[in-house]
């Protein structure tokens, strides 16, 4: 799937997310410090670097760190949907064959959970995938009403082009953090997506209709 760091920050912040309120309409700030300025390969449009620049009014100590996690998210899904459009590939579409090429076999509702979607999204991406013949679905031996889905090989080959670009956002984005600080934020961000999913983590009565996972 995603390289850790990237992975993890989208993850706890599509957890979380649908209840995170932003102070100020401002980003966190943490952006450009984390960066240290670098923005190399992410000069363009619709970019983190180019949310930081507009919204740099906001204390970097004011912002929570959910919002922080929320805002990096944005910014690295915005980088992925520029980077992907040179194979015809969506975030989600990126996701399901990345998850499929780990843990091949899975069911719809496996690989929605898996790639953070709901799984009528995820029958609609596999439809797409199956009719660009990059997946293939198979009847499930003990359960005919399970539909397995497996990876073709122009779907390998895909992913062997695709998947540079992508762990090359991480590259980018954490140049300036040492090996240690950036293992201990995935270790950091690997409990906050453990608590979210048992629902632990919030005191707050969680509203109707949201799961925990």
């Amino acid at each position: 799937m995603f390289e850790p760091v990237v992975f993890a920050a989208s993850a706890c912040s599509q957890v979380a997310g649908q209840a995170t309120v932003a102070p100020s309409g401002g980003i966190a700030g943490c952006a450009t410090r984390t960066f240290g300025g670098r923005e190399a390969g992410f000069d363009r449009p619709g970019t983190l670097f180019k949310m930081a620049r507009e919204t740099a009014d906001v204390n970097a100590n004011d912002a929570l760190l959910i919002y922080r996690v929320g805002r990096v998210d944005q910014g690295i899904r915005q980088e992925m949907r520029l980077r992907l459009a040179e194979w015809d590939l969506s975030v989600t579409e990126f996701t399901a064959l990345s998850v499929l090429k780990r843990r091949p076999e899975l069911s719809n509702a496996q690989l929605a959970r898996r790639s953070l979607v709901r799984p009528q999204s995820m029958n609609e991406i596999l439809v797409k995938l199956e009719e660009r013949g990059l997946v293939r679905r198979e009847v499930d031996p003990d359960h005919a009403r399970i539909l397995r889905a497996v990876l073709t090989p122009a779907a390998t080959e895909l992913l062997a082009a695709a998947e540079p670009a992508v762990r090359a956002i991480q590259d980018e984005l954490f140049a300036d953090v040492p090996e240690g600080e950036r293992q201990a934020m995935i270790d950091a961000l690997g409990s906050a997506m453990a608590k979210l999913r048992s629902g632990r983590g919030n005191g707050a009565r969680r509203p109707a209709g949201i799961s925990a996972s």
